[in-house]
């Protein structure tokens, strides 16, 4: 029986467009924990959470944010379906506000795949 372990809320900066952002962890029997995110807009954010990844200010973003790679399902024109590797990345100014999400985050990963981005840093 599947079961909701964790919530957060938060305002984030997704696609250049400030969202009021509710992601939900849910625990699956013999499974990875899934990631449900909503409030984001087009993109559906519903799969296996695989990792998390903290994404400093450079030269083109001048903002803290976090790179969540979930698994995703689906197919191309019609074709067989199939799993694949998708990315979403929620951005802010407050350095706390992104560790907090990470932290959250790091803490409902099944198998704790976390990388710091150390080459993104100035």
């Amino acid at each position: 029986m599947s079961k909701v372990v964790g919530t957060y809320t938060g305002r984030f900066d997704v696609y250049r467009k400030l969202c009021n952002i509710k992601i939900q962890i849910i625990s699956v029997p013999k499974q990875k924990n899934k990631i449900v995110m909503s409030g984001q807009g087009k993109k559906n954010v519903n799969g296996s959470l695989l990792s998390v990844k903290k994404l400093m200010p450079n030269d083109r973003v001048n903002m803290y944010g976090v790179s969540i790679a979930y698994q995703s399902r689906g197919s191309q024109q019609g074709g067989p379906m199939h799993n694949f590797k998708d990315h979403i990345a929620l951005f802010s100014e407050d350095e706390k506000h992104i560790d907090k999400l990470l932290q959250f985050l790091e803490k409902h990963i099944t198998k704790k795949k976390v990388i710091q981005n150390s080459h993104l840093q100035k």
